[in-house]
C-alpha cells in the first residue's frame, strides 16, 4: 500500500510539473507519454516528443527530442536536434567484479540520487543526433557535430565533427577548417530565433 501511495504521490508531481510547463511556460510541447522529471529544466521553445523520458537533464531553447528517447544526466545546448530512440547518458556496469548487478555494487543507484552513478553528457549547439543513438556517459557532443544514426559514442566528439558507426568514429567535418571558424566566432546559437537568423544570411 505504502509502495502504491509513494506511486500515486509521484506520478502526480510529474503531471503538475508538466503542466506548469504547458501553461507557465507556454512555448514547451510535451507529447504523450513522457515524463520529465522535476529537476530538468526546459529552456523554452522546445519539443519533447512521445514516450521520451528527461531525467535530470537540461535542454537549451530551440531544441527537440523525438519519440522514445531517453535523456539522464545530460546538458543539451540550444538548436539541437535529437533523433528517436536515442539512449543519452545511461549508467554503466562495471565489468571486474564477481556480479553485474547494480543491487550488488551499488546502493545508491535505486534511491533517486542519480547524479552520483550518471556521469553527465553534454551535447552542444546546433548538433544533429541520429535516430538510435546510443551516447556513453561522460561524453561531449562539440558544437554543429553530426552523430549518425545508429552510432555508439564512447569518446568526445569536435566540434563540426561528423561520427558514424559502432563504436563511433570521426569521419570528416562538416565545413572547411576556415568557415568553421567564421560560423563558430558568430555564437548564433546564442540568440534568438529571428536574431539567428539574421546573423546566418549575412
Amino acid at each position: 500500500m505504502e509502495a502504491l501511495l509513494k506511486n500515486i504521490a509521484k506520478s502526480f508531481v510529474v503531471f503538475l510539473y508538466k503542466m506548469y510547463l504547458r501553461l507557465v511556460t507556454r512555448r514547451v510541447n510535451i507529447g504523450k507519454g513522457t515524463i520529465i522529471t522535476p529537476d530538468s529544466k526546459l529552456s523554452g521553445n522546445n519539443l519533447i516528443n512521445d514516450g521520451c523520458r528527461v531525467i535530470s537533464s537540461k535542454i537549451g531553447a530551440y531544441s527537440y527530442v523525438s519519440p522514445n528517447s531517453i535523456l539522464v544526466n545530460c546538458t543539451v545546448g540550444r538548436y539541437t536536434s535529437i533523433g528517436p530512440s536515442c539512449a543519452i547518458g545511461l549508467g554503466e556496469h562495471p565489468t571486474e567484479g564477481p556480479s553485474l548487478s547494480p543491487y550488488l555494487y551499488n546502493e545508491s543507484l535505486f534511491k533517486g540520487k542519480r547524479e552520483e552513478d550518471f556521469s553527465e553528457v553534454v551535447i552542444g549547439h546546433d548538433c544533429w543526433v541520429g535516430a538510435n543513438v546510443c551516447i556513453k556517459g561522460g561524453v561531449r557532443v562539440g558544437n554543429s557535430a553530426i552523430v549518425g544514426a545508429g552510432a555508439v559514442v564512447t569518446k568526445d566528439v569536435p566540434d563540426f565533427g561528423i561520427v558514424v558507426g559502432v563504436p563511433a568514429k570521426l569521419i570528416r567535418y562538416r565545413l572547411p577548417k576556415e568557415r568553421i571558424q567564421e560560423i563558430s566566432s558568430l555564437d548564433w546559437w546564442l540568440k534568438d530565433l529571428d536574431d539567428a537568423k539574421r546573423i546566418l544570411r549575412q
